[in-house]
């Protein structure tokens, strides 16, 4: 099964990892690789009873902790995201990729949805400082994270490295996407997501 997703194959992947839950119901590993193949098919709501039963069987389960996480978030629940993106750094405090999603969230949606600049701003540095600082969707969010917190001046030194780290790496799409947002933070405004809750570069 896990074979056949990580080839390009997920609803053939699906049939396997059905199977082998036949024979062992209470494997974590395989609802979580169920739910990934489910995912890439489209239905989002089976994947997410897959990754909940995953974290019923094993609570410290960091990876589905972060996966039902990005499912919730697809699916509209951004308070629900952010309690399970919580759960996976809490579990692995070295967890980048959930910190700088949990950073971009916390700082990019309403107080009243849960949105918190000032914990937006210390995930997002811990995530560029696992990543020294390479990685420019990290450095955009932490951009993203001052402007929202009144940090303009930060925001702007931070989005400038992105753009120059992205460039290098010939990450054009990223380029403009920052520089987009640079306007902003120019103009002493923070980002919003749009009113359909999703990103342009969701990180």
């Amino acid at each position: 099964g896990a074979a056949l997703r990580r080839t390009g194959k997920p609803q053939q992947a699906i049939e396997q990892f059905q199977r082998a839950l036949r024979v062992m119901p209470d494997d974590a590993e395989t609802h979580n690789e169920l739910a990934l193949a489910l995912s890439e098919v489209g239905k989002l709501n089976e994947a997410v009873g897959h990754w909940e039963q995953a974290i019923q069987l094993r609570p410290e389960y960091a990876e589905a902790q972060y996966n039902l996480g990005v499912a919730l978030w697809q699916t509209g629940n951004s308070q629900k995201a952010i309690r399970h993106w919580e759960q996976a750094v809490r579990i692995r405090p070295d967890y980048a990729e959930a910190k700088n999603k949990l950073a971009w969230l916390l700082a990019t949606i309403a107080p009243t949805e849960g949105g918190d600049p000032l914990r937006a701003v210390s995930f997002a540095e811990g995530a560029c400082q696992l990543t020294d600082h390479r990685v420019p969707t990290y450095l955009d969010t932490l951009a993203v994270a001052y402007a929202a917190a009144g940090r303009f001046n930060d925001a702007i030194v931070t989005a400038e490295k992105a753009v120059e780290v992205a460039r290098a790496a010939g990450q054009q799409q990223v380029v403009s996407q920052v520089e987009t947002r640079l306007q902003l933070y120019r103009s002493g405004r923070p980002y919003r997501l749009p009113a359909s809750g999703t990103s342009p570069n969701e990180p």
